[in-house]
């Protein structure tokens, strides 16, 4: 079977679509998933990275696990040191068998160069994954969105159901 990257702008529903598309299977999960804060007093949000298998009501903020920080739209700080440190843990702790997650593959990445290449080592591997990949042109994301064991599936509002009725018969297969 082939990768599975889901691809698209901002708030379109990528996480919302793997959440779903998780729910499809009883094979283990690991990997990474990055969850945006709520602005603070002065707009700021901070964005983290957690185990894919840990479940929301457990993930706990701190800046052992704090990638980055936006304000007013703009990257106000980036801790790629986080990306290789957290992120590759959490790429790296996974069972014989599962489903890999990546959720999300995005810009802050674009000096972190020991998670960008776990990233391709488990690209490489057998074991399936499932990608959210920001429609943004990097290195490091055109890399991914043209690996060759992958598919590549653009997801809008408008397609986002019939992209879950496409892909949930895939994700039932493993």
């Amino acid at each position: 079977m082939k990768h599975i990257i889901l691809c698209g702008s901002r708030g379109v529903g990528k996480s919302t679509l793997i959440r779903r598309l998780l729910r499809e299977t009883e094979l283990p999960v690991y990997g990474f998933v990055t969850v945006k804060g709520r602005p603070d007093e002065t707009g700021e949000h901070a964005t983290h990275i957690y185990p894919a298998s840990l479940p929301a009501e457990r993930r706990v903020p701190s800046v052992k696990n704090l990638v980055g920080k936006c304000g007013s739209g703009h990257l106000t700080a980036v801790y790629p040191e986080v990306f290789n440190r957290e992120g590759c843990r959490c790429l790296d702790d996974y069972p014989e068998r599962g489903i890999l997650v990546m959720d999300e593959l995005g810009f802050m990445e674009n000096e972190a160069y020991g998670f960008q290449r776990a990233v391709y080592e488990h690209l490489k591997a057998e074991v399936p994954v499932i990608a959210a990949v920001k429609d943004k042109e990097t290195a490091f994301l055109t890399a991914v969105r043209s690996w060759p064991n992958c598919q590549v599936y653009e997801i809008t509002e408008e397609n986002r159901d019939g992209m879950f009725r496409l892909l949930a018969p895939l994700v039932r297969r493993l």
